[in-house]
C-alpha cells in the first residue's frame, strides 16, 4: 500500500466514526417524521412473529392483539392464539402470514419487508434504545 492510499483510507475511517458518532449523537433529538410509524408498526409485527417463531405454545398462552396500532388496517385480522400456537400455522396459515408481513402488497405497504428485517438488527445491537431509536440503526 502507498502513503497515499492508507491516508485515504485513514481518512474515510475517521469521517465514518465522525458521522455515525454524530448519528447516535443527535439521533434522540430528531422527530419523528410522517412514515416512520408505519415502519415501527411494521417491525412491531416481525419483532411478535419470530417471537412465536422461537416458542409458538408460550407465546400463543399471552398473545393479545396490540392496543394501539402503528399498521393501517386493509381489512385482515388479528390472529387468534389458536392461530399462532405451531410453527406449521405461522409459516404458512396465508391469513396469519399477512397480518404479521404486512408488505408489498398494495399501497401504502408498497414497500417490500427487507429494510423493516434491516431496521431489526438495532433490537440485536443497542436494545437499550427506544423503538424509534432502534429503528432508525438499521436502515
Amino acid at each position: 500500500m502507498t502513503r497515499a492510499s492508507l491516508a485515504r483510507g485513514a481518512t474515510a475511517l475517521a469521517l465514518t466514526v465522525a458521522t455515525a458518532a454524530l448519528l447516535v449523537a443527535t439521533g434522540p433529538r430528531l422527530a419523528i417524521v410522517w412514515d416512520e410509524g408505519y415502519t415501527l408498526g411494521r417491525e412491531a409485527r416481525l419483532r411478535s412473529w419470530f417471537q412465536a417463531l422461537a416458542d409458538p405454545p408460550r407465546f400463543a398462552a399471552a398473545w393479545r392483539p396490540p392496543a394501539v396500532e402503528l399498521v393501517q388496517r386493509q381489512g385482515e385480522v388479528p390472529p387468534r392464539p389458536d392461530q399462532v400456537d405451531s410453527r406449521v400455522e405461522l409459516l404458512s396459515d396465508p391469513r396469519v402470514l399477512a397480518w404479521f408481513w404486512p408488505f408489498a402488497r398494495e399501497e401504502p405497504h408498497g414497500h417490500p419487508p427487507f429494510y423493516a428485517l434491516v431496521g431489526l438488527v438495532g433490537d440485536v445491537l443497542t436494545p437499550w434504545r427506544p423503538a424509534l431509536e432502534r429503528a432508525r440503526l438499521g436502515p
